[in-house]
Formats: structure tokens, sequence, C-alpha cells
């Protein structure tokens, strides 16, 4: 037997690869870890696997990966680190074909709020860095299962197991057109009346599933924190704190294996100490807790502990190899990869999106607008290379300056029917290019219940205090006063058991009303309770406290066609706090009119949206305003200036007005005059004050 023990290693299976997670952009922004902590826990990665795997993607994604991989990058010449990618026909330009093929998927460029924009996304000025992959990285294809059916199968799972029928029937629907991604998911996810706590360890599991399917689909270990310093390996699993024992056994502390630098391990790899090491190590992690012989255990640490001997000698530079080289290249790239860009970028791609269909008729693009946004945001040279992929050629436009070059191209894509074209580019080219008409106000989400200061009116700037729109906005004192003695009709709707918030309101002491996707059945709704009284900061609730009372399911009432449902309360004695409530009236909805809605948004204490929220149109079935809302908010009554009930709140986000067919970020109610229909049919009584 040698002195590395090859005749007793052999007798034992190498450790599978490992799947590096903490390439991503989202786990690295939600963890902040730094570049000392990812090559400590990538160093950690090539000892405990055969090899590691990274998205190639992340690259391009993350700064941090990107140098990351450079620090590594002999690593990669030699197999240890791997960048999976999917199996592409084109051989010769394996990364810039990948780029393309991820750019071109829709389900990449859902705008999410805040943090959740990490989550995926595509900017087209770092396809620089997947071209000069292709010369100097070398690639792998992801062998195995196919990722998307695998994570679709895992969050379904995981919605049954969470017993949410809904979750589950959006993720069925998205199986369907097969765009189930991280991000389709948390925009499903943010669209449904959960909590905040809620949302985020959902999106968070979501998360895990997917990270955890590219596992699968390789045959790999994971690594994954769930928090910053709680890292786990699963498939087998394993702690940190776990490993950390293995590793102070066989000699490498942390701090040992901090100054052990990527060369030592590219150094490691070629005397074939890597190998050995990763053997040993496995050794003890698949062993530790079965019954092996104390022959063995002693040996292997015997020899572990002198391959970790010889790994420090090699990083002290006993043994000199050449130092490594990497590309100038990699050095001039400039990544201005932040939330505030990835928004915009996505922005303006729903944009392009929502606006096909229309863009080339009534809502058509001024040239005069697009003449001026690729004048401010494009070069001469991008512009001639937009003409080029549009026509084969530049020349063939008389121009003496970019101006009239624009002018020309512009006139040429509107002969040929090429706007959306020239626009799509454009994006592509710049992600801040915006051809958005004024009047709409930038939102910072696109989820179905929830909606922000949108289409509408113009805002001012910082130096203007004026008159907004056309009609003002002032209204009497007494407008606080009569809002805050209607809102005791506003309570909030509690079910623990499906994790759900939302609001509802009495139609008269017995009823309440709500949505029908709120208490969509029976069952639902016999573990479903209201809270009443829950506010903060007010005389009433100064000495009540919140008052819960469950609903009678069998007095559910669902309407066939909208989104209503009504349900009595299960009163243990008439409660004092109906006495004299004020009369619900019911009025006429007025375009501009102002939309004040009583709501309890993401389950908060009640509230009240009184600002930026007009009427802005109307038909027989449903109203559409600016006011904003949140999850939680679905079925709040939805008021009119006098505080007479014109509608219910339904739903919210990109929307499309009826009457002209556009495409409209606003939220929507439904109109009073079918809520009174639907309360007659049901012999429920009510004050008509139209």
């Amino acid at each position: 037997m040698d002195f590395f023990g090859n005749d007793f290693l052999n007798m034992y299976e190498h450790p599978p690869p490992i799947y590096f997670s903490l390439s991503d952009p989202f786990v690295q922004e939600y963890y902040g870890y730094n570049n000392n902590e990812l090559e400590f826990y990538l160093k950690l990665s090539l000892l405990l696997g055969r090899h590691v795997e990274i998205t190639a993607a992340n690259l391009w994604q993350s700064k941090q990966t990107f140098n990351l991989f450079l620090s590594a990058k002999k690593l990669n010449e030699c197999g240890q680190i791997r960048l999976a990618t999917r199996n592409i026909e084109n051989k010769e330009y394996i990364f810039t074909s990948y780029f393309k093929q991820r750019y071109d998927e829709r389900s990449h460029f859902i705008p999410l709020p805040g943090m959740l924009s990490y989550l995926d996304f595509q900017l087209p000025e770092t396809f620089n860095v997947a071209k000069d992959l292709d010369a100097h990285a070398k690639a792998n294809f992801r062998q195995g299962g196919n990722v998307t059916e695998i994570f679709t199968n895992q969050i379904s799972n995981f919605c049954i197991e969470f017993q949410n029928k809904r979750l589950y029937e959006n993720i069925i629907n998205l199986k369907e057109i097969d765009s189930v991604s991280r991000a389709t998911i948390a925009n499903i996810v943010l669209q449904q009346p959960f909590t905040s706590n809620i949302k985020r360890a959902i999106i968070l599991k979501s998360n895990l599933l997917y990270l955890l399917s590219n596992a699968i689909s390789t045959n790999s270990q994971l690594i994954y924190p769930l928090t910053k310093k709680d890292v786990v390996f699963i498939r087998p699993d394993s702690s940190i704190n776990e490993i950390q024992i293995i590793l102070n056994n066989v000699g490498l502390t942390s701090k040992i294996l901090k100054a052990i630098s990527f060369e030592t391990i590219y150094k490691a790899y070629n005397f074939g100490l890597l190998k050995k090491i990763q053997n040993y190590i496995w050794f003890f992690r698949e062993n530790n807790k079965i019954s092996k012989t104390y022959f063995e255990k002693k040996l292997t640490l015997y020899l572990a502990r002198n391959a970790i001997k010889y790994l420090i000698e090699i990083n002290n530079n006993t043994y000199k190899t050449q130092d490594i080289k990497i590309p100038d290249k990699y050095i001039e790239y400039q990544f201005e990869i932040n939330e505030k860009r990835i928004f915009y970028f996505n922005l303006n791609r729903t944009f392009l999106y929502q606006s096909k269909g229309d863009i080339m008729g009534k809502n058509e693009i001024k040239l005069a607008t697009l003449i001026e946004e690729l004048n401010e945001k494009l070069s001469l040279d991008k512009l001639k290379s937009i003409s080029v992929e549009l026509f084969e050629d530049y020349e063939f436009l008389p121009h003496s300056n970019k101006l009239e070059f624009i002018r020309e191209l512009c006139l040429e894509c509107k002969r040929q029917n090429k706007i959306v074209e020239v626009v799509e580019r454009a994006i592509k080219h710049n992600p801040n290019f915006n051809l958005l008409p004024s009047t709409v106000f930038v939102p910072t989400s696109f989820i179905d219940w929830q909606a922000n200061n949108s289409v509408g009116e113009n805002v001012s700037s910082d130096d203007q205090e004026k008159i907004i729109s056309s009609k003002h906005r002032f209204q009497s004192i007494s407008f606080l006063e009569k809002g805050f003695e209607i809102s005791r009709r506003i309570c909030m709707i509690v079910n623990d058991k499906m994790h759900f918030r939302a609001t509802g309101f009495f139609i008269d002491k017995e009823y309440i009303m709500t949505n029908k996707h709120v208490l969509q059945d029976h069952e639902i709704t016999s573990s479903t309770c209201v809270w009443i009284n829950y506010e903060e900061g007010t005389k009433r609730n100064s000495g009540d406290i919140i008052q819960k009372y469950s609903l009678d399911s069998a007095s559910l009432l669902l309407s066939s066609k909208y989104d209503m449902a009504i349900c009595k309360v299960n009163f243990t004695g008439f409660p004092a706090y109906l006495d004299n409530l004020p009369d619900l009236k019911f009025g006429a909805p007025i375009i501009d009119e102002i939309v004040p809605i009583i709501q309890h948004p993401d389950g908060m204490p009640k509230q009240i949206c009184i600002g930026h929220n007009s009427l802005q149109y109307v038909n027989h079935e449903r109203i559409q305003y600016l006011t904003d809302t949140m999850p939680g908010s679905s079925g709040s009554p939805v008021f009119n200036s006098n505080w007479e009930l014109i509608g219910l709140h339904s739903k919210g986000g990109w929307i499309a007005e009826p009457r002209t067919g556009q495409t409209v970020f606003r939220n929507e109610g439904i109109h009073i005059q079918i809520i009174k229909d639907f309360l007659n049919e049901n012999n429920i009584a009510y004050n008509d004050h139209l």
C-alpha cells in the first residue's frame, strides 16, 4: 500500500458533484455574501464534491460570480469547476447561444419588486461576457432531467402540501404554457392574499426547490444557505457544522482553508492529491453514522491528515508551477447591474409585449417621440447595427448627421411596418430606452392584486405646487369624519389554515360582502373568521379589543358570473360595536372623481388610501381607478367622495380597458349596479340612494 493509500481508496465511490447555488445573484443579494465568503464556500465545495457545477448564466448575471470565476479560472480548464449550459447544438458558440436562448424567453422578463428582481433577468450588455467565455472558458452541457419539468413537479407537490388550491391551479396553468420559473412563481405568490412573512417563506422555499431541481438534474449535491451562516449540503444532508467537525479532525480548519488559494487547489489536482482529499472527506461524511471497523476509520484519518499536510506545503510554494494568466479583456468589463436598471429593462420589455398588438393601431407611437429617444439613448454605431439587422444595410439611408439618420431610419421602419422591431432592438441595446407616455407614472411592481400610482394624471415636478389635473381634489374637513364613521363597517377576513388575509364589509348587521376568490367555497368559509375593530391609534381602539367571529358557511352566497360573495357572521350575542352603524348609501361612479378605499392591506390594521385615486373608467359592469391597494385588500368597498358605495374592489395590475382594448395599469372593481342586482337576487335589503 502506497503512502496515500490508493488500494484502500479504490474500495469506495467518489463523492457526487456539488451544484454551487451561491453563484446565484438572488442568493448573493438576499444573504449579503461578500467575495471572501463566496471564495471560502467555493473552496469548501471543491473539497466536498467530485467537481463543482455553476450555472453559466450566473456569470453574466452577477459581478461577484464573474470575479469568482476569474480567480478560479484554471479549475474550469481542468474540469473541477464546470459551467453548466443547456445542450445547445451550436458547439462553436455555446455560451452566446445559451445567452440568446435565455434572452428570448419571456419568463426571464417578469418585473418583480425590490430584491426579487434578481430572481431572473438578462441584460443585453452582458452578451460580451458570453462571447469571451466562448473564447476562454470550457462549457459543460447539463446532462440529466429537464430542470423546468423537475421544478414544476417539486413546486406542485409543495403547493399540495401547503394546501392552497388557488396557488396550485396557477402553477398548473403555467406548466401548460411551459413558462415555469422562479420569477413566474414569485409573481403568482405576490398576487395571493397572504401576509408578507408567508409570501417571503413561500418564495424562499420555491427558490430552494428550483436550485434543488438543478442539482437533481445533474445528480449533484446542493450547497444552500438556510440563513447566511447556517449553510447546508443536500443529497446527502449535512450541516456546515457537521462538515467543519470532519475538516477539523483531518487538520483542515476554517482558517487554513481560507488561506489556501485556488492556485494551490489547482496544483493539488495536477498532483492527484485533490481527488484523494475529496474521497477521504466523503468517507467520513458517508460513514460517520454507520458501523465501520476501527481499522478503516483510523487508517482513513491517518491518510487524510497526511494529504492535508501536503496540501499546506503546496500552498507555501514548496512546489513551483507557472503563474495563471488572465486575459486582459476580462478586466475591462464594467457590470452596472442594480435593481433600478433591472426594473427599467423589465418594464420596457413588458410594455413591448403588452403593446405589440396595438403599437401600430390607435395607440401608435409618435415618430417624434421615437426619434428623440433614439437620439438620446443610442450611439450612431448601435443605430447602424440596428439598421443592418432590420434591412441588411444602413448606407441606403441618406444622412449627413446622426439626427438625420435616425429620422430616415424611423420613416423606413414605418413604411415597412417595423416600428415594433426597431423598439425591441433599441431596448436590447439600452434597457433605459423608454417610450411610455408621460401620463404613465412608473410603478414599483406588476402584480395582480396590488396597484401603485400609475396611468392617469401628470405628476408635477418638485418646484411646482399646483392643481395637478383638470379637477381639484379639495374636500371639506368633514370628509375625514364621515370616512372614520363608515369605516366601522369594514372588517378583516382571516383564514389561518389557508394562510390568507382579505377585507370585507357589512352590507347589513348580518351579512358581510367580499370577493368570491376570497370565500371560494363552503369548506374554506367554514375555517374563516372576521375581525372587527382591527385598527390602531383611534378612539375606538383605545378601549375596545378586536372582536373575532366565525362565518356561517351554510349561508354562503356566490355570484355565478362576478367576483362577489356574501355570508352571514356567527354572532354569539349581538355585539355593541354594530349599534348605530352609519347608513351604507349607494352612489353613482363618476369619471375623474376621487375613489377612497378603506382596507386591510397585507393584513395590516385598517388603512385608508385617499391620494392619487381618481376613477378612470366606468361601464355597466366594471369600474377602474388608481387607488393604491395591496394583497389583503381584496373585497374592500369602493367609495366616492360622499362616502357612497360605488363598487367592490376585485383585482389590479395590467388590465384591459374594455372600451378601447388598451392595456393599462389600474385597479378594478365591480360596478354598484351589479352589486345591487346580486343583493336583489338573494333578497337582501339595502338602502337605495341612486
